[in-house]
C-alpha cells in the first residue's frame, strides 16, 4: 500500500515498482491510498479510515507500507522568504509553534495528523512482523538540511517517535536527490526503512 500516493505523476513509485516487477516476472498487487484517488475510504484525516488501514497492516494483510505524508507544513520552503506561507513549526516546536494564528495552528495540526498516522503504520507493520507476518514499512520525507538564515526548520527526522517506530528491528536511513529520477529540481529527500537492501 502506498499511503499519500497523490495522483499519477512522473517518477511515480507505483509505476517504477510495477516496471521492476514486470521485468523480473513478479506479480504485484499495488494499492494507491489517497483521497484524490479513493474518496472517503482513502481520507487519511478521517479517524475511521485510519483505523481500518492500521488494522489491515497489523493483521499482516499489507506486506509493504510506503508512506509519503504531505510535507507542505514541514517544508524548508516555508523559511525561504516572507511571501508565505509562514513557518508553522520549528525545531524547538516540531508539532507547532505556540500562540500562532488559527490558520497556522490548523496547518500544523493537519501536517501532524499525517505524520502521526505514518508513525502508527510503521509501528503496526513492526507489530505484524513480530507476529511472523511479512510486513515492512518505508517512509519518505524531505531531508533535514539544518539551519536557514531565518531559523531552524522542523523535520520529521528530528522526531524521537520516528527514530524508534520500528522497535528493535534494524533499519536504514539514506538521503539523496530526486532529480536523477525525473523530478525537475534537486529535492533532497530521506528514506527510512527496515527493508533489507533499501540503501
Amino acid at each position: 500500500a502506498y499511503f499519500f500516493s497523490g495522483v499519477s505523476r512522473k517518477a511515480s513509485i507505483a509505476n517504477s515498482l510495477k516496471a521492476l516487477c514486470q521485468k523480473e516476472g513478479l506479480g504485484l498487487n499495488f494499492m494507491e491510498v489517497d483521497i484524490l484517488l479513493g474518496g472517503k475510504a482513502h481520507d487519511l484525516m478521517d479517524k475511521a479510515a485510519q483505523e481500518a488501514w492500521i488494522q489491515l497492516v497489523e493483521a499482516g494483510s499489507i506486506h509493504i507500507s510506503l508512506l509519503s505524508p504531505p510535507c507542505g507544513s514541514w517544508s524548508r520552503a516555508n523559511w525561504a522568504n516572507n511571501k508565505g506561507p509562514r513557518p508553522c513549526r520549528n525545531r524547538r516546536h516540531p508539532w507547532g509553534i505556540p500562540h500562532q494564528r488559527r490558520r497556522q495552528q490548523q496547518r500544523a495540526k493537519n501536517g501532524n495528523e499525517f505524520v502521526h498516522f505514518s508513525i502508527r503504520v510503521i509501528r503496526a507493520a513492526a507489530a505484524a512482523k513480530r507476529k511472523g507476518f511479512f510486513a515492512r514499512s518505508f517512509l519518505e520525507h524531505p531531508e533535514d538540511l539544518g539551519m536557514t538564515p531565518r531559523g531552524e526548520p522542523a523535520s520529521v527526522w528530528q522526531l524521537a517517535d520516528v527514530k524508534t517506530a520500528v522497535g528493535n528491528s534494524k533499519f536504514v536511513a539514506v538521503a539523496g536527490y530526486q532529480c536523477p529520477f525525473g523530478v525537475d529540481r534537486a529535492k533532497p529527500t530521506r528514506l527510512y526503512s527496515e527493508i533489507e537492501g533499501v540503501e
